[in-house]
């Protein structure tokens, strides 16, 4: 728990018994990849969960390390780019470490940042789409697990409706789920009892249960 609350500093270490978790076996290691810059620069990127979402996102986002040290600060913008809100659940949930050993010349003194250059802007534009693909993969496999349950609470009740009520809530589910991923299966089980209701009022089932 504490190391992936410091996940974003490799200069912070934790040790239990004389013994740590290296990032490449953190519990919460979501993805681990290299990314080809180009011929002469490959980077390795680490994707991980920290499981618990953060009461804010000051250390959320992507942090560049470079021999071991730390390039200004975690962000989910690169360069100009933002790729993702980093308010929405999701962000605040994740870290991204990128490493390298072979971009001491491109960190500014201070190392508050790298310099401006257009080798930094290709590890940005890869490790933007890294990230993006990332991001796609894990709302993908959340909105199926909410969809699932979902319906799986409601299975009974909504196989006693009409064959079309049927197939309206079940396009409902798809279509909140597609446009809130990181919905919680708690508010979209309300909504869907919701529309339920409405169903079974305009079907007249609600009058019959009750006689």
């Amino acid at each position: 728990m504490l190391s992936a609350r410091f996940l974003h500093d490799p200069q912070f270490s934790v040790h239990v018994n004389g013994k740590s978790v290296p990032l490449s076996e953190h519990t919460g290691l979501i993805d681990k990849t290299t990314l080809k810059v180009n011929d002469a620069l490959s980077v390795e990127a680490y994707f991980i969960d920290s499981t618990k979402s953060a009461r804010t996102t000051q250390y959320q986002g992507i942090a560049f390390w470079v021999g071991g040290r730390l390039v200004g600060e975690p962000s989910w913008i690169l360069g100009n780019a933002a790729l993702i809100d980093g308010r929405t659940r999701i962000a605040k949930r994740h870290t991204v470490v990128i490493k390298s050993d072979g971009l001491y010349d491109e960190v500014q003194p201070d190392w508050s940042a790298f310099k401006s250059s257009k080798l930094i802007d290709s590890l940005f534009q890869i490790v933007s789409e890294y990230v993006g693909k990332l991001f796609i993969r894990l709302s993908t496999e959340r909105i199926q697990e909410t969809r699932d349950s979902v319906l799986s609470q409601h299975r009974e009740t909504i196989e006693g409706l009409q064959p079309l009520a049927r197939l309206e809530i079940r396009e409902f589910v798809d279509d909140l789920t597609s446009a809130q991923p990181m919905m919680t299966v708690e508010t979209v089980s309300v909504a869907v009892q919701a529309v339920i209701n409405l169903e079974k009022s305009r079907s007249g089932m609600g009058l019959l249960e009750k006689l």
